[in-house]
């Protein structure tokens, strides 16, 4: 959305310059624009057309999902956006929070539809706190420790553990894995962190 905003003012002062003058906004049928009126003495009313592309909304859409007060290292959401429909993947470890994340992310400007395919993490809470602890304690991943977004996720479904998010190296991907797979009892290890780009 600051994109769109940077995107309007810079359209706005570029009209200026060019003797028109903004008149307002429309908010059209199709949601996939916003649209700026210009009006000018050669030409009574002419459009500028300014898009908000599905990869912009699911910048902002996965910020806000990061900004989620209630999401943390329990939870791992993804969000695609394709026609300004948000397809939410991942898991939850209790369902209302994909509940009041759906309601959250339903107001963004643009946002057409939700598609939520979230599902709800159904395993040990101390089987997860464990795993958690063996990551974060370590001194390869204390420095993420303090932080407000976690890299790393630990999702457990069943006696199985999910590890999920980014990390900078493959020895970290590696490290953290071997931790929980030493340090829990976990039956599965499902390692699909990826490396930061």
């Amino acid at each position: 959305m600051k994109k769109l905003l940077r995107s309007l003012l810079w359209t706005s002062v570029l009209c200026a310059a060019a003797g028109f003058i903004v008149t307002g906004f429309l908010y059209p049928q199709n949601m996939d624009q916003n649209k700026i009126v210009l009006v000018n003495e050669k030409n009574p009313v002419a459009e500028i057309l300014v898009e908000v592309t599905d990869m912009q909304l699911a910048e902002e859409v996965n910020a806000k999902i990061k900004d989620f007060v209630f999401y943390g290292v329990y939870d791992y959401v993804t969000a695609d956006v394709v026609n300004g429909t948000v397809i939410l993947n991942g898991w939850t470890h209790e369902m209302w929070i994909a509940d009041v994340l759906v309601k959250k992310l339903s107001k963004i400007d643009g946002v057409k539809n939700i598609d939520n395919r979230l599902q709800r993490a159904s395993g040990s809470e101390e089987l997860a706190h464990r795993a958690v602890r063996a990551i974060y304690s370590d001194g390869m991943f204390e420095k993420y420790s303090f932080g407000a977004y976690p890299p790393i996720h630990v999702v457990v479904n069943n006696n199985g553990i999910i590890l999920a998010g980014t990390v900078s190296s493959a020895v970290e991907r590696e490290r953290a894995a071997y931790l929980v797979d030493f340090k829990t009892n976990a039956l599965t290890i499902n390692n699909q962190l990826e490396l930061s780009k």
